[in-house]
Formats: C-alpha cells, sequence, structure tokens
C-alpha cells in the first residue's frame, strides 16, 4: 500500500513493501481461448496473440539450448493536485516544437503499427498541440498526454540504443540485445539504458529495453519468462494512448528520457507493479523530488 506524509516532512530513507510476484494472479489461458467465436476479426486477433506468444517461446527456448552448450555470457549492468497545471506541464514536457520548428509530439507515435489504432494517437497528440497553442488544454487531457509523454521517451531511446523506432511496433520482434549477446564495452549507450545480462540471456520484445531501470527491466523479463507477469497488459498499462481515456497506472516523463531522475512512478503504478521497481532507488528519489516541486506530499513506500 502506498502512503503518503507531508511534504514539510525531513526526508526519510525509502523502503517497498508491495506484493511480491508469487502473489499476483496468473492471467488464466481462457482470454486467448477463440473457441466459440465466430466473428473472424475477434477470432483471427486471438490467434495471432497466441502464435505471437508461441513463437516468442519457441525463441526462448531455442536460446537457452544453444547457450547450454557454451560458456554463458553476460556483461555489467549498469496525481498532480492541480489538474489543469499538471496538463500544461505534461505538454511543455514533451517538447512540442524541436530547435527547427518541427512537432517532437508525434515521434512516439511511430511505436503504433500503421493502422487506425496510429492515427487516432496522431489526432489526439494533434488535438493537444493545438490546445497547447491556443491555451486551451484540457485536465482531462491528462492521462493521454503523460502515456503519449512515455511513448516520446521510448522513442528517444530507441534513437540512443541504435534500434528503428518504427520497427518496435513489430509484435514478433526479438532485441537485438538477446540475439546478439552482450555488445561491446565500447558501445556509447547510455548508463542506466546499458544492457544487462538478463537482456541478453533472455529472448524478448525489446519494448522492456527503453526503459532506464535495470531492476524492472530484469525483473519483468524474468516474470514474464515464468508466466507471474503478462506482458499485454503491463505493456498496455504503461503506454496505451489509444482511445477516450488512459490508466492511471503510468510512469511519467518529466526530463531525461534516458536517466530515471528524470522520470516518475504514479502512486496506481506502484500500486500494482511496485515489485518490478524494488530497489530503484534513483526512481523513487525522483518521484518524491518531482512530488515535492508540486507541493505534493511524498510517498513513503
Amino acid at each position: 500500500m502506498v502512503k503518503s506524509e507531508e511534504a514539510t516532512c525531513p526526508p526519510e530513507p525509502l523502503a517497498m513493501v508491495a506484493r511480491v510476484p508469487q502473489q499476483l494472479p496468473i492471467r488464466a489461458l481462457r482470454d486467448d481461448d477463440w473457441t466459440g467465436i465466430t466473428n473472424s476479426a475477434t477470432r483471427r486477433k486471438l490467434q495471432n496473440r497466441v502464435n505471437q506468444r508461441a513463437y516468442r517461446a519457441r525463441k526462448r527456448a531455442e536460446y537457452r539450448l544453444a547457450t547450454n552448450t557454451s560458456e554463458a555470457q553476460t556483461i555489467p549492468s549498469g496525481q498532480p493536485g492541480d489538474r489543469a497545471r499538471a496538463v500544461e506541464l505534461a505538454l511543455k514536457v514533451a517538447k512540442p516544437v524541436d530547435e527547427h520548428g518541427n512537432v517532437e509530439l508525434f515521434q512516439g507515435c511511430v511505436l503504433y503499427p500503421p493502422s487506425a489504432a496510429r492515427q487516432r494517437v496522431v489526432a489526439f497528440a494533434r488535438e493537444a498541440y493545438e490546445s497547447y497553442v491556443l491555451g486551451t488544454h484540457r485536465p482531462s487531457q491528462l492521462h493521454l498526454l503523460l502515456k503519449l509523454n512515455v511513448l516520446n521517451a521510448m522513442a528517444r531511446n530507441a534513437m540512443l540504443l541504435g534500434f528503428h523506432a518504427d520497427s518496435l511496433c513489430a509484435e514478433d520482434m526479438i532485441s537485438t540485445f538477446s540475439l546478439s549477446g552482450p555488445a561491446r564495452p565500447a558501445a556509447p549507450y547510455p548508463r542506466f539504458l546499458q544492457p544487462t545480462s538478463t537482456q541478453v540471456s533472455v529472448v524478448h520484445h525489446p519494448w522492456l529495453d527503453l526503459f532506464p531501470f535495470p531492476v524492472m527491466r530484469d525483473r519483468a523479463l524474468r516474470a514474464i519468462e515464468s508466466g507471474l507477469l503478462d506482458e499485454d497488459e503491463f505493456c498496455s498499462d504503461l503506454v496505451e494512448a489509444d482511445g477516450g481515456s488512459a490508466s492511471e497506472i503510468s510512469l511519467i516523463v518529466w526530463g531525461d528520457s534516458s536517466d530515471p531522475a528524470g522520470w516518475e512512478a504514479s502512486e496506481p503504478f506502484l500500486e500494482k507493479y511496485g515489485w518490478l521497481v524494488w530497489g530503484c532507488t534513483e526512481l523513487f528519489e525522483a518521484t518524491n523530488r518531482w512530488r515535492g516541486e508540486r507541493g505534493e506530499r511524498r510517498l513513503q513506500v
């Protein structure tokens, strides 16, 4: 349970008390059972989801089989109170235009596959940008804006890692870290985006490589591999910006996308996924710093 203390109190060491993975409910496979479904589009969607998961599972099995014959390779791992003001801050952080006048608010949209969903996200981004320019932004835009900022941050981090952001929308894509093995020692990756030994040894989709939290990346990969974490649900909670609303379970980006100090964890995120970031001191320190700047109470977790 996430609790809070008055912002005027002196800082206290952060101690996480959250559910451990063993306490998490495992989603039933019936969610992907297409038996009795007559709608061809829905049936095809469920079949594709199962096929994609099976593909990644096969890749993980093939990789484990291959690595068992050789020495393992590792590398060192390196609610806002004022809603209207929160919207304004979110839009400013999104850096709507760069030094050349190009709109940057849309860069995260490439993480969506070319589809009606991408078009809806682009339309929302355009509306939010125009509202920002006209000074008519609405508090109801907040959660969608925060998710859009996360998408933008992921697109920037993809570029820093040498990934093609527009190819990340392919659900069967495999991280180059787990396919190619350890990066060269001289690889110029930002400190908190350096791939860990888990990222090298566990075959996975590269979307998880884009968060600057090594602890979270490792725990999420292990939990997904063991079936304790539903990857689709986790991804949706963090980055789903399509539709008229967005989950309050979110990470928030206020600064450098490659540095935990530029991020914040929402209280609903910590309630649901606190066990994934247990020990990620930089994220908790940053979260309380950003809350303090807004005059909000520190989180005691």
